[in-house]
């Protein structure tokens, strides 16, 4: 069994030591995709309460800008996506 385990580690030894293959790179080009900018969010007034009138609509307003934002981004990846044929 020691046997054994000695020509194993000699063989392992000898293969990692064999010539190594480069890897293939391989580029796309791409044509630049538009983003939305980040957008600005309305401030949050900290000294109301967070159930406040006017803090729930500020919440709604960044709710629906972070969703608009999110799509914009989604759309921008998918056009990458289309342009390398995932």
């Amino acid at each position: 069994m020691r046997h054994a385990l000695l020509l194993l580690l000699a063989l392992t030894g000898l293969c990692s030591c064999g010539p190594k293959q480069a890897p293939v790179m391989v580029t796309v080009p791409v044509v630049l995709c538009p983003a939305p900018p980040a957008p600005a969010m309305p401030e949050i007034n900290a000294a109301l309460p967070l159930d406040s009138p006017a803090n729930v609509e500020a919440l709604m307003i960044r709710d629906d800008m972070f969703r608009a934002y999110i799509q914009g981004l989604r759309s921008s990846l998918e056009c990458y996506r289309v342009q390398v044929g995932q």
